[in-house]
């Protein structure tokens, strides 16, 4: 009796506990969801560094509030930060397996992070659970041009922009898979439609004059590069391209001007290397043409073009046999063009 006494004396001491304990998580829930409101205010504000902080606050006091995960993991990704936004993310997947939106921000973090096989079986998951993201197809898109599917990635970015009409980065990588389709005028398009959406898109404009430059426009071609050229001085590819544009129009002393702009910018950039020695060679500067297209080789020592174009170089000044070890070399790496000059001189 005295036993059953002394427990039932101690029930309502557990009773009240329970109820202080309810009374607290009500409390601490209140206060996250005070700070959660807070992070997003300052997110609206682009203060992410102070909204990280009301995030975490909120988080202290509710550890498994998935859309404070969520949210701070985006603010990661922004600040590109992606190991603690793939966290982040993870976490909020632990507390809470069907939501699609962290799916898609773990896919999106990883994919920043290389991890492209993980990435996309995050972002299939995302779609699996009826996620409609314009950022999913996209990312969708990206990966699948990345694995050459490239009639994948044009119905991923397709989906993208029908979803979100002026989504300037689906225009800009479609028209890249369209120029892989070699669909030179529909690329042409849609890179014309990213300009216009952000007329100060340099890459943009460099791609729509290498589309033009493809669609035997190169005219056209020359005047867009210079427009991205315009628009961002420092663009070191648009230089080379207009110099290879320049080249195919006997514009010699002109690509030789660009090609010596782009190594000015970057003195390692071995394309330019290899046009300005295409230039010097059209000028029967050989010596100089030779060490240009040896020093492309040097910075990259798998550009085939390279050794094909030394080996001309090399046969137009009689080096035959060094000319011919070029070639052997330039067919290793694939260039099948140097196997016409290999027959003839063996």
């Amino acid at each position: 009796m005295k036993n059953l006494l002394s427990i039932l004396l101690l029930i309502p001491i557990f009773i009240a506990h329970a109820q202080q304990d309810s009374t607290l998580i009500v409390a601490e829930n209140q206060e996250a969801e005070q700070f959660f409101n807070k992070g997003n205010e300052l997110l609206k504000n682009h203060e992410l560094e102070k909204a990280v902080t009301a995030f975490n606050i909120a988080l202290e006091f509710k550890p498994d509030f998935t859309k404070a995960l969520i949210n701070r993991g985006g603010i990661f990704t922004t600040l590109k930060k992606y190991p603690e936004a793939e966290a982040d993310y993870t976490m909020a997947i632990y507390f809470d397996n069907t939501s699609a939106i962290a799916y898609l921000g773990r896919g999106i973090a990883r994919y920043y992070q290389n991890k492209i096989d993980e990435a996309q079986k995050d972002l299939l998951k995302a779609q699996e659970l009826q996620n409609k993201d314009a950022e999913l197809y996209y990312f969708l898109g990206v990966i699948s041009f990345e694995h050459t599917d490239y009639q994948g990635a044009n119905e991923n970015f397709t989906r993208c922009i029908n979803i979100d009409p002026i989504n300037v980065n689906a225009f800009n990588d479609r028209g890249s898979t369209q120029r892989m389709l070699e669909n030179y005028t529909l690329a042409i398009d849609d890179y014309k439609k990213a300009t216009e959406l952000k007329p100060d898109f340099a890459i943009a404009f460099n791609n729509l004059a290498s589309a033009y430059w493809k669609n035997n426009e190169p005219d056209q071609a020359i005047v867009t590069y210079s427009e991205a050229i315009r628009i961002n001085p420092g663009l070191i590819i648009a230089y080379n391209n207009r110099a290879s544009v320049k080249i195919d129009k006997k514009d010699f002393e002109g690509a030789l001007a660009d090609c010596n702009k782009a190594l000015e910018l970057d003195p390692n950039y071995a394309y330019a290397h290899n046009n300005r020695g295409t230039a010097l060679m059209k000028l029967n500067r050989l010596p100089d043409a030779t060490l240009s297209f040896t020093k492309a080789i040097e910075l990259n020592p798998g550009f085939g073009v390279a050794y094909l174009n030394r080996g001309i170089s090399l046969e137009m000044q009689r080096e035959f046999t060094k000319a011919l070890d070029d070639w052997k070399k330039a067919l290793k790496l694939g260039v099948t063009k140097a196997q016409s000059y290999i027959n003839f001189y063996e």
